[in-house]
């Protein structure tokens, strides 16, 4: 399930100290969730395929450079 965040959830102008408390609530209840479920999450990732080491997208600026 994904939801469009700019426009469903946070329409509202929110001052920054408001910003703040939310974002740092956000952030701790993400840590809590995966202090308590870090067993079944690691057990999902298992599961997922390898995700390569490098991006095929990006684009390698440095080849052929010598390094310092």
């Amino acid at each position: 399930m994904e939801l469009d965040c700019a426009t469903e959830l946070f329409h509202h102008e929110l001052c920054d100290e408001a910003v703040a408390h939310i974002a740092e609530f956000l952030m701790q209840l993400a840590l809590c969730f995966e202090n308590t479920h870090l067993s079944q999450l690691q057990r999902h990732c298992r599961h997922l395929p390898p995700q390569p080491a490098y991006d095929p997208n990006q684009l390698d600026l440095f080849t052929g450079i010598d390094p310092f």
